[in-house]
């Protein structure tokens, strides 16, 4: 049942109870106020009349009885003489002849009621006074309404009805728009909003809806940013895969070429000494590739190390990262150079900060060209590397970033470089909100700096 017929019938139902109920509680109350109230008058006007005519002469008790009688609203008054049990009040004049004729004394009925009071004259005469009122008129009412009934019931059904309709039709014109609007909301359309003209309840269920579905959009919108982000995520990670697969199965599958040339004596490969280090070489570099596959791995899985924050000296750090790089700076003929200035006190993980340092230091000495100066700079919180390289052609230096990303494939290869240095520390910085940069000039000095 839709909610304007409910609605309509719900009041319709109500109207014609009210209106029952209304008629029979009538029928029954009003003889009884009625009584209640004709008795209450009549007593007080019965009271009235006494007083007035208490301690007068029979004659000005008469002349106050008669002219007091046309302000008398239905009560009839009567005075009797106790001793010659004569009539006092009412007299009849007849052809302007005096008769007294003495009336019996009223008698109360079922359609009048008798109020008597005893009073004396001026003459100490005693005297009885009475009072009738009719009750007859209560009947007729009770016989008229039981027939305009019908009547008063079907007038006030149609006049009900008819303001039932138009209420039932205001009642409910607001809620049904609502209704119109929160199906348009299923459309996830921003601009759609319940009206919120007034200030009944219905105004304050717009408004909740308003912000609820308000809520719903900018909850939708951020499950969307972070699905996508979810989905770039897992494209990285199934590229990265991609990526790693290749790097391992290309040293491995000419590692086995070599290993079966050297098992069939096969020209070259007749000389064992030479592949086998050969071998040696390619396994030490596929198990540091291995290593750090592991820990890139290992960087989706880090909130306890981020969690584990401390105050940490960069200077330190780098002086404990720059000692094991000391013997290849004179293998290489390297020259180091340390420039340290500021407050180089820092707050973060230990662990990663390390790690970012060690990996920025080896990619400099790995691929520094011969007889160049390294310069490893730390000012306050800010950690830079310099070093001349070669070969280097990039449109965008930040592609070093990139897992795997070599600008020269053989010479990197040769140096035993997995691509995957710079990466970690990529991805290091971006979970810790530390900047790092690189950039390469005409001169090809590349320059790594970290903020942290």
């Amino acid at each position: 049942m839709k909610l304007f017929t409910k609605n309509f019938l719900y009041t319709v139902s109500i109207i014609f109870l009210v209106a029952t109920l209304l008629l029979g509680t009538l029928y029954i109350v009003m003889p009884r106020y009625y009584l209640y109230t004709k008795e209450k008058e009549a007593t007080k006007e019965f009271s009235d009349v006494v007083k007035s005519i208490k301690d007068k002469s029979i004659e000005d008790i008469q002349s106050t009885l008669a002219y007091s009688q046309r302000s008398r609203d239905g009560l009839n008054i009567s005075v009797f003489s106790d001793k010659e049990k004569q009539t006092i009040y009412p007299t009849i004049d007849v052809s302007r002849i005096d008769l007294e004729i003495n009336l019996s004394e009223p008698i109360q009925t079922t359609t009048n009621k008798v109020m008597k009071e005893s009073i004396v004259d001026s003459n100490q005469k005693a005297l009885t006074v009475y009072g009738e009122y009719s009750i007859q008129p209560i009947s007729e009412a009770r016989q008229v309404l039981i027939k305009l009934y019908p009547l008063l019931l079907v007038t006030s059904l149609v006049l009900g009805g008819i303001a039932a309709f138009f209420y039932s039709r205001y009642s409910t014109k607001r809620i049904l728009k609502m209704l119109e609007t929160t199906t348009n909301m299923m459309s996830l359309n921003p601009d759609v909003a319940c009206d919120m003209s007034g200030k009944d309840e219905i105004t304050q269920l717009a408004t909740n809806i308003n912000r609820l579905y308000d809520t719903h959009l900018r909850t939708i919108s951020a499950l969307k940013k972070e699905v996508d982000k979810v989905e770039q995520v897992e494209k990285s990670k199934s590229e990265f895969m991609r990526m790693a697969s290749h790097e391992l199965k290309t040293p491995l599958a000419g590692m086995m070429g070599i290993v079966e040339g050297m098992i069939y004596n096969v020209g070259k490969f007749k000389d064992h000494d030479t592949y086998l280090k050969m071998c040696r070489e390619l396994l030490i570099n596929q198990s540091n590739l291995v290593q750090n596959i592991l820990s890139i791995s290992s960087l989706d899985n880090i909130k306890q190390l981020e969690d584990n924050v401390e105050t940490v000296s960069l200077k330190e750090i780098v002086n404990e990262q720059l000692e094991s790089y000391l013997l290849l700076s004179e293998l290489g003929n390297y020259q180091v150079t340390k420039e340290f200035s500021g407050n180089s006190n820092v707050l973060g993980n230990r662990l990663m900060i390390e790690r970012v340092i060690s990996n920025i230091l080896s990619n400099a000495f790995r691929y520094s060209t011969i007889q160049t100066t390294i310069q490893v700079i730390l000012e306050d919180n800010i950690f830079c590397v310099k070093n001349l390289c070669s070969n280097i052609e990039l449109d965008n230096p930040m592609q070093l970033f990139e897992p795997f990303y070599r600008s020269d494939y053989s010479r990197n290869k040769q140096d035993g470089g997995s691509g995957l240095g710079l990466f970690i520390v990529k991805q290091l910085a971006d979970k810790n909100n530390w900047k790092v940069d690189i950039t390469i000039d005409e001169q090809q000095l590349f320059v790594v700096t970290v903020v942290f």
